[in-house]
Formats: C-alpha cells, structure tokens, sequence
C-alpha cells in the first residue's frame, strides 16, 4: 500500500511509517507548520497567513491553495491516515470550518480514509459527525478516548523499538543524586504541580533527589534525557499511559503514571507502577531505596513494550482491519489489541 500520514501527534506517525517500510508499504508523513516538525517527516507545509491582521477572504484564498496543494500530493497515495485532524478544520483553517468538510473529497478520489485520534482533538467533545460518516477506519489510541468515540478501534500507540537501545536502571551510590524525570506536554493535564510537590518534600525531608521537567525540547535531545533517568513520572489526571511513559519503557526505566481503575481491563500486565498524586513522594522514595525492584521493572518493561507496542505489530494490526482481516478478541494474555 501507499499511506500518508497527515500530521504527526507525539511522533505517532514516525513509528508508523519506519514499520510500515519496513513491512514493504510506501509511506510517508505531511506536518503543518512548527507543531510536529519536531518528529520526523517527509512534507512540511507552513500555514503563512496573509499579512499581520488577514482578512477572511485572505484566510479563505490560503485553505483553498492548501487544499489544492494536497490534492496534487495524495495522487500516488491509496490511504490517508489523518492523526487528529484533517485538512479543513486543521490547523491550516485558522477560523476551522466544520471538523472533516474535506472528508467526501478524499472519498470521491478513492481514498481509503483513516482518522486516528489521541487526546483533545476529541476529548470532551466527540468525533465530529463527517468524520464517523465517511472514515474508513477510526483508531483511537488509549481508552479513555472510546467514551467518545465508542465504535473506534482501539489501537495502542506504536514505538519502533529496533531505535530504542535498553538501558536499564543506574546502580546508585550514597552520593549519587537520584534523578526523576517528568515531560508534560500540559502541566495541569499531566499533574505536574504534584510532581513538584512530591520532589521538594523529598528534599526538605534529606533525600538527595533532582527533578528535570523536559518541555519545548527536540524530541532527540528528550529522549537523551529518558535514558540518563532513574525514575520517570509520567502522568497523574488522564488515568491512562502516553508516548513518555512507552518511551521510558522501552529503555527500561520504572514509571510511576496514575491508571483509572476502569481502564486496568485493557492493561492487565502494564508493568507502570501505578501511583496516585498523592502518593508519589512515597513510591519515588520507595524505588529509591531498592535497586533490585527498580531492575525487576527495568526489565518487564522492555518486555511488555516489545510485545504490545513494537510499531510492526501495531502497523500488522491496521493493515488487518484495513482488509478486514483484524480479530477482535483480547489476546491470549488478556491484553487488548
């Protein structure tokens, strides 16, 4: 097949499209603008408005050179994988006109259209009516999202874990500082003031401990950062797992990260250490404190990320549902796929 992939949400689409190459398939990634020109990418537009106050017209004269734009690009494609959102009501709208308007078009010229959320694009306030219309294929990446999109599929957020060496855990001397590392992409999405809070108590209380909140970083240098880590604290409100958290796991470090009790069903044997918000100081302390804990995790992390996350088992598992060939069914451990 022939896949692009139409923006690139937390390096989502990266993952995708290195196994998808290396399962035979053409594939390739558009971005728009700085936001995810931070991951890798075959296709850069910038959404250059016309002049420092632009008009309507103006706006509506760039979307149709956008729209045009993107028509002569997909020509060679068979499927479009939209990761959000699509092209009018993206962020090359900057009024956003009606969320998927372009969706019939794409339609109409033989695409097959996949739309891929993960997080706000529909957090809150559901799938947009034209997207459940005419998608092909809605994939929603953690399960939190199904409360809003109760007919997607659920597809678990791929990591090629061939570029993702183990590292494992540090063995700590006295003197060595223990170093948390926390990377939100919104602070009070992710808890991060709790993080904080946790982290001064532990120093207030004698614990040598350094706190690195990774933020407006290439996301090269970031992971630089992941593996150096002893502890990673994801996130404490969203009660479920995102890319930091796989990331981490692939290089073998314990992640504290808060798991909504309704959402365990589809994780029976994530290897996280689940914590709540007022509870990290205790579990940072506790891991601490023993190493051979920390390296038990180390290792049943790498693992689960191997066989639940590896990028060529998530792109087999959309490839399935293309033709239709996707079993529904938990797998053998229990865990959904």
């Amino acid at each position: 097949m022939r896949i692009l992939h139409v923006k690139n949400v937390a390096g989502v689409a990266t993952q995708l499209r290195n196994a998808q190459r290396q399962l035979g398939h053409e594939s390739d990634i558009l971005v728009f603008g700085a936001g995810d020109k931070q991951y890798d990418h075959d296709y850069i537009w910038h959404n250059n408005r016309i002049g420092q106050f632009p008009t309507p017209i103006g706006e509506g004269v760039q979307l149709i050179k956008n729209f045009l734009q993107f028509i002569h690009l997909i020509a060679e494609y068979d499927v479009l994988h939209f990761h959000g959102y699509t092209i009018i009501g993206a962020d090359v709208a900057p009024r956003r006109p009606p969320q998927g308007l372009d969706l019939p078009f794409w339609k109409l010229a033989g695409k097959t259209v996949i739309m891929h959320h993960h997080g706000s694009d529909i957090r809150y306030r559901g799938c947009p009516y034209l997207q459940k219309k005419f998608a092909d294929l809605r994939l929603v990446s953690t399960p939190d999202l199904l409360e809003w999109d109760p007919e997607a599929e659920l597809v678990l957020n791929p990591i090629f874990t061939d570029k993702y060496e183990f590292v494992g855990v540090n063995s700590l001397t006295s003197d060595d500082p223990i170093t948390v590392v926390h990377a939100p992409t919104d602070r009070e999405k992710k808890g991060t003031k709790h993080v904080i809070e946790a982290v001064q108590k532990l120093k207030n209380d004698g614990l040598n401990i350094d706190l690195k909140i990774v933020e407006n970083t290439p996301h090269d240098e970031a992971i630089e950062i992941y593996k150096n880590a002893d502890i990673i604290a994801d996130q404490f409100k969203l009660g479920w797992y995102g890319m930091f958290c796989i990331e981490s796991m692939a290089f073998g470090k314990p992640v504290l990260v808060a798991i909504d009790d309704n959402y365990k069903q589809y994780a029976p044997e994530l290897p996280v250490i689940d914590t709540s918000p007022n509870e990290i100081a205790e579990t940072i302390e506790m891991l601490a404190n023993d190493y051979e804990y920390r390296a038990k995790i180390a290792k049943r992390s790498r693992d689960f990320v191997e066989q639940y996350h590896d990028a060529k088992v998530i792109a087999n598992r959309i490839d399935g549902y293309i033709s239709g060939s996707a079993k529904d069914i938990p797998s053998e451990t229990g865990y959904i796929l």
